[in-house]
């Protein structure tokens, strides 16, 4: 590996680490031209993962999938032509496997989703990677919490939490502390589920990464909510819609947009709450993100129905994935 090229993805990982994602994806599609031209192909492999990464991340799931499959094409191929460094290949191979599961999540297929982590799991055990296995078992909850079984995602993020507490990787303690703040939103537990979310958010204000900030932001919001303190709940959707807005992350923006709505629509004032609405679903349209889209189209339909019971509004909370 050159010098050269050795730089550009140490300066890619750092600008994806850093939440800068358009410009993590500009800079992945240069590196990925690069390594191909230079037949660098592990470093090819890895700027295709990091553009994939980047890509989920900004709610561009197509575009994360297709770089995925062009990864998974090469790594088959060298697996069969035996090249390179085989523990290096292990690596990249429990890599894809991980953000392969995690766009399998983001997608509804919590099967599929389930199968990769656990194979991604027995990969970064076997090859001693701490790092990796605490984000399996963080992914692990992700996928349980989304199946309703929410003793086996608490069980997985604490075996996350405690692999990141002995790393001491405290931008990955957050997440999971968001993640268990999620469960006990889900569980009803909205004291408890408070406590994880500021915990974390005290960490990300530590950290100053936006785009962590954002997502505990929301998960705050939609505690607040819960609770009934529509006030607060304004405030912290507002404070994450702003960073948002800095990050020119239309996904997010456009989650804030909706929190935003379902308060308005609780407090009755229908035409701010539908103003909201319909500009999260623009954006959730550009992104090609139909679930979500759904989504707000029924809070849309809400207010022109006009039922005038407005208890069924739920703002949205984030989970996140380690990066």
């Amino acid at each position: 590996m050159t010098n050269a090229i050795s730089k550009q993805l140490s300066q890619l990982k750092k600008i994806l680490q850093n939440g800068e994602y358009s410009e993590a994806v500009r800079l992945a599609e240069e590196l990925v031209q690069q390594a191909r031209k230079d037949d660098h192909v592990l470093i090819f492999l890895e700027a295709l993962l990091l553009k994939a990464e980047a890509s989920w991340r900004m709610g561009q799931h197509d575009e994360g999938q297709i770089a995925l499959d062009e990864a998974e094409t090469t790594l088959m191929r060298i697996d069969r032509e035996k090249v390179g460094d085989r523990g290096k290949i292990q690596e990249i191979k429990a890599n894809l496997l991980r953000q392969s599961g995690i766009l399998a999540w983001y997608r509804g297929n919590l099967d599929k989703a389930l199968k990769y982590h656990q194979e991604g799991l027995v990969i970064t055990s076997e090859l001693q990677d701490k790092l990796g296995v605490a984000k399996a078992y963080n992914n692990l909850g992700l996928v349980y919490w989304s199946r309703g079984d929410l003793t086996q995602a608490i069980s997985n993020y604490l075996r996350s939490l405690e692999i990141y507490e002995e790393l001491g990787n405290k931008r990955e303690i957050a997440t999971v502390l968001t993640n268990l703040g999620n469960v006990n939103t889900r569980l009803g537990n909205l004291e408890e589920a408070l406590r994880f979310q500021e915990r974390s958010l005290a960490i990300r204000e530590e950290l100053g990464i936006k785009h962590d900030l954002v997502l505990t932001l929301i998960n705050i919001g939609v505690v607040y909510q819960l609770m009934g303190d529509l006030g607060q709940a304004l405030n912290y959707y507002k404070r994450s819609l702003n960073l948002a807005r800095e990050l020119n992350n239309s996904y997010d923006i456009a989650l804030a947009l909706n929190n935003l709505g379902n308060i308005f629509q609780l407090k009755g004032d229908l035409d701010k709450a539908l103003d909201h609405f319909q500009r999260s679903l623009v954006l959730y349209q550009k992104l090609g993100i139909k679930e979500d889209g759904a989504l707000v189209l029924a809070n849309i339909g809400e207010i022109h129905r006009k039922k005038g019971n407005d208890s069924n509004c739920k703002g949205r909370g984030r989970s996140d994935s380690p990066g």
